[in-house]
């Protein structure tokens, strides 16, 4: 399972989209889960959190099946990647 950060935005729909082409089984890190219902099928699993927020990515996190993070652009730039 890989674990997708920005799935109900335009690069993270496109990036599910090719995820879920693949076979590959996603679960997508939402702020707003009234948002994703458009991304909610089989091989999808939504998660309420946010990336900003280290609790919620240890929470996506804690049963250890996830095998990836995407990480998003903004955090590579953004002085807070050093709390992470």
């Amino acid at each position: 399972m890989i674990l997708l950060t920005g799935a109900t935005g335009f690069v993270g729909g496109n990036l599910l989209r090719e995820m879920l082409k693949q076979g590959l089984q996603v679960r997508c890190l939402v702020r707003n889960p009234s948002r994703a219902e458009a991304i909610k099928q089989s091989h999808v699993e939504i998660v309420k959190g946010d990336v900003t927020d280290k609790d919620s990515i240890a929470k996506a996190l804690e049963d250890g099946k996830v095998a990836s993070l995407r990480k998003i652009s903004w955090l590579r730039k953004s002085k807070a990647i050093e709390n992470y």
